[in-house]
């Protein structure tokens, strides 16, 4: 009887024991970019290291400007702890991933990506194959090796330092846009390619407060021209383009654009 109840659910026969969890880990240490490739071991994983942290391994950077909109600190928080949004850097990071620049010299380039909130987006760059060790993120919250603390509107960085720059639904967060241009255009190199994704919404921000408890000011674009237009001049070419569908504006969608800088 026992053998025909493990023939009837054979799936029963494939959990991981001890020494296999040991056998992916050591994989895991040397071919990271093959196993987070799977997105929902991205997830999985990022989710399990931020459930074992204690309250005071989370650190925020209380110390920002007026340029950061109210409330962004407490929104981020409340996200990051209901694993809000794990999967939804893949929809830059992917098109990033087609520019043929990108493709020739990604084992060199350096990547900064700004508000990434949890670990999930730095697992997805990985497994896009960009090298860890050229990987940094910078958010008002971390409690990841990967990410320092910091803002958006002053980056603690040396002038032209990355050559990629992922800025992934953090614009809204900001009172003074041009200043974040300014500080990206600042630390990105000559040829270096800027991703940006924002959402859209067409709840009122009365109705955003009603439905979170707090208000949310924040900065709103209508479409990915608008994303662009603070870069001005330095826009030297568009490589991808995401508007909302006109027949979807009414529903919360994605605004996305990726772009390179002129040369020397």
């Amino acid at each position: 009887m026992a053998d025909n109840e493990n023939n009837a659910n054979p799936a029963a026969s494939l959990a991981f024991g001890p020494e296999d969890a040991k056998i992916i880990n050591e994989f895991l240490k040397t071919q990271s970019h093959q196993v987070f490739k799977i997105p929902d071991v991205r997830v999985l994983i990022a989710q399990a290291r931020l459930e074992r942290l204690n309250p005071e391994d989370i650190r925020t950077f209380e110390d920002h400007g007026d340029a950061v909109i109210d409330n962004t600190l407490t929104h981020n928080l409340n996200a990051l702890k209901k694993a809000v949004a794990f999967n939804r850097p893949s929809q830059l990071i992917n098109p990033l991933c087609q520019i043929q620049y990108v493709q020739y010299h990604q084992q060199s380039l350096k990547v900064l990506t700004i508000g990434p909130r949890s670990e999930a987006e730095i697992f997805d760059l990985i497994a896009a194959g960009f090298l860890p060790e050229n990987i940094r993120g910078l958010d008002l919250i971390s409690y990841s090796d990967f990410v320092d603390l910091g803002d958006m509107h002053a980056m603690p960085y040396d002038d032209d330092s990355f050559d990629v720059v992922i800025i992934g639904w953090v614009l809204g967060y900001s009172n003074d846009v041009p200043k974040v241009a300014e500080e990206v255009l600042r630390v990105t190199r000559p040829n270096g390619v800027i991703a940006i994704g924002n959402q859209h919404t067409p709840m009122s921000k009365e109705d955003v407060e009603k439905n979170l408890g707090y208000a949310l000011d924040d900065t709103r674009f209508e479409t990915a021209q608008d994303l662009l237009e603070p870069f001005g001049k330095s826009v030297d070419r568009v490589y991808f383009s995401h508007d909302i569908h006109p027949t979807m504006r009414e529903r919360n969608g994605d605004l996305m654009v990726i772009f390179q800088l002129p040369g020397e």
